[in-house]
């Protein structure tokens, strides 16, 4: 994925690895929409991506100056469709249920544009078995993240 044609990402759940993925990608200068059913889940990521940040500058491996930065760049959203408007680039990482999986990409797939790349950061299904939710398998893979 090159940053030179894609600006914005969406990352659809926001609890152990969707904020800290969302706050990766910020990192890099995407924009980026996540989305969490629940508020308090959004709050807690936003609080998460901090003490994230404030970690890295700790080590010396992250400049403070930039967390404002970072944390501007992710915009919390409780609304799927408002998280993947304008995203070239969408990873879906809620709960490990084959159910839910398929509910949420099937909806992703009725908001994304149709040259958007859906993933998901699973690491429990076949991609096959993800895939089967969506009309349009060949924009479909599987992107996990080491927790």
């Amino acid at each position: 994925m090159a940053q030179d044609t894609t600006r914005r990402v969406a990352v659809i759940g926001a609890g152990i690895m969707g904020h800290s993925i969302a706050q990766l990608f910020a990192q890099r200068g995407f924009e980026v929409g996540l989305f969490s059913r629940r508020a308090e889940t959004l709050e807690r990521a936003q609080a998460s991506m901090r003490s994230n940040l404030d970690w890295l500058v700790e080590r010396g491996w992250f400049s403070a100056d930039g967390i404002p930065k970072v944390l501007r760049r992710v915009k919390l959203t409780t609304d799927l469709a408002s998280a993947v408007r304008g995203a070239d680039f969408v990873i879906e990482t809620v709960a490990e249920n084959l159910n839910v999986k398929h509910q949420v990409l099937g909806e992703l797939e009725k908001h994304c544009r149709p040259h958007v790349v859906i993933s998901s950061n699973s690491s429990s299904y076949p991609v096959a078995s993800m895939a089967s939710a969506l009309r349009r398998r060949d924009r479909f893979l599987v992107t996990h993240f080491w927790n």
